[in-house]
């Protein structure tokens, strides 16, 4: 959250767990994707948990499901909570939509219908 703060750059928390087919397939197809990768790093601080073992964070965060993408502003208030898979397409728009500031004026769902 420091790092946020003083970067002023929303943060992007990953919550998966080893044994959750759904996170290994994110990690081996969405993350490494050249776009998605590049948008990351430049975009967003990134922080990944495992949630079998960080249990404290995960209960902070109230995860119930991996995997679970939380994204932060820059202040570490949670704006966008998403659970399940996402292909390269969701999480490429969910990022958009955070560090374009869209969330400040349009909720998710009104977002999606509009891209």
């Amino acid at each position: 959250m420091e790092a946020g703060r003083a970067s002023g750059r929303p943060v992007l928390v990953y919550f998966s767990a080893p044994w959750c087919y759904l996170c290994r397939k994110m990690q081996r197809l969405v993350f490494p994707d050249p776009a998605v990768s590049a948008m990351m790093g430049r975009e967003f601080i990134l922080a990944a948990v495992d949630v079998s073992r960080q249990e404290r964070v995960k209960e902070l965060y109230a995860i119930t499901e991996v995997p679970t993408t939380i994204f932060l502003d820059a202040q570490g208030e949670p704006v966008l909570r998403l659970r399940g898979y996402l292909d390269r397409r969701s999480l490429t728009r969910a990022m958009r939509y955070v560090f374009q500031g869209q969330y400040r004026r349009l909720d998710w769902d009104a977002y999606c219908r509009r891209n």
